[in-house]
């Protein structure tokens, strides 16, 4: 499955979003993590490429080399997805499993 920016363009630009509309649109996505199509198939968090999330800490190394606390945060999801997912993939980020490693992402 995947999904693509253009799906939420309802939403408003990061720099506008409120607490609110964070909250909503992460409530969202977690419905949809915790719902991929059971043509996915599950894996355990030792199998999963998102196993990390299910007791996610930000690398101290990466926090104190950056000093922020989002581009901390940032590492992992590239490092699950590729990193290239978002510059060479059209916005795309394909999910290819389903289970709790990946619900964990929200």
């Amino acid at each position: 499955m995947a999904v693509s920016s253009a799906a939420m363009s309802s939403h408003p630009a990061a720099e506008d979003c409120s607490h609110d509309n964070v909250c909503a649109m992460l409530g969202r996505l977690k419905s949809l993590l915790d719902n991929l199509p059971s043509q996915l198939p599950p894996k355990t968090a030792l199998e999963s490429n998102f196993g990390d999330f299910l007791k996610f800490q930000p690398d101290p190394d990466i926090l104190e080399r950056t000093g922020c606390e989002v581009s901390a945060l940032s590492v992992h999801p590239k490092h699950a997805f590729g990193w290239q997912s978002r510059t060479q993939g059209g916005d795309i980020v394909p999910f290819t499993e389903r289970g709790a490693a990946v619900s964990a992402l929200c």
